[in-house]
């Protein structure tokens, strides 16, 4: 029913992210609203060494006070709380507590008795329903295989398998590789004193003097 992964977090708890995150953290770019939904949304983006033609993943921030509403794409406190962990591939990880009564009421009741297969990057979003056997028999016999996590207690040897290292700054690298073209551009800090990294990029700096 969709073809990219997404992640949730309430919207206070998005710089601690950041911070376990590393420079995949830093990367994090907002992106205004989901539509009719006053959810706040932005990504997390990894990257190689060229630092370009980067991944991503949607992050989408509830808001508080809590209890978390039912909204229409989105799990209520019910739903989502206690958290449970779910296989994905060779791992498991976090996923909404009752994720079967957001899935029926987000997508109708036949989500777990067929497949929906679409992309967001078709221009006609042409729907294909196949009932859920079918649809993993055409799998098995495409020979399509699940990609699986190099290590389970190591992200960066993951990452680095699939020539994602994310090494460095991912602003920095598309400053360098692509200049004012980078869809990272440089960002300012709000204070007035001057962003330090953006200026070194620009071979600028600050300086200040004291007058009488």
């Amino acid at each position: 029913h969709d073809d990219d992964l997404d992640i949730e977090l309430m919207e206070e708890d998005l710089p601690r992210a950041q911070e376990a995150l590393g420079a995949v953290g830093q990367s994090f770019r907002g992106g205004g609203e989901w539509f009719d939904s006053g959810v706040p949304m932005g990504r997390f983006h990894f990257w190689g060494s060229d630092g370009r033609f980067s991944e991503s993943v949607d992050v989408f921030l509830r808001r508080s006070p809590r209890p978390l509403h039912a909204l229409a794409e989105f799990p209520s406190e019910e739903e989502a709380f206690p958290l449970v962990r779910v296989p994905f591939h060779n791992i498991t990880v976090p996923a909404p507590g009752r994720a079967s009564s957001f899935l029926s009421r987000c997508y109708g009741g036949s989500w777990a008795e067929e497949a929906v297969v679409f992309s967001h990057t078709s221009s006609s979003r042409t729907l294909l329903r196949v009932a859920l056997p079918d649809y993993l028999a055409a799998v098995a016999s495409a020979g399509y295989k699940a990609p699986a996590v190099s290590s389970p207690t190591c992200a960066e040897e993951s990452l680095a398998a699939v020539g994602l290292e994310c090494l460095g700054s991912l602003r920095g690298k598309l400053w360098d590789s692509l200049g004012w073209a980078s869809p990272f551009p440089l960002e300012w800090e709000e204070t007035g004193e001057g962003d330090e990294a953006a200026l070194a990029m620009l071979d600028l700096e600050v300086r200040r003097w004291t007058l009488d």
